[in-house]
């Protein structure tokens, strides 16, 4: 469950910012 979807991978992460 991703949180903030701020990077283009950020559905099975949690929270990646690159």
């Amino acid at each position: 469950m991703a949180k903030l979807k701020l990077g283009p991978i950020a559905d099975d992460k949690p929270v990646k910012l690159t």
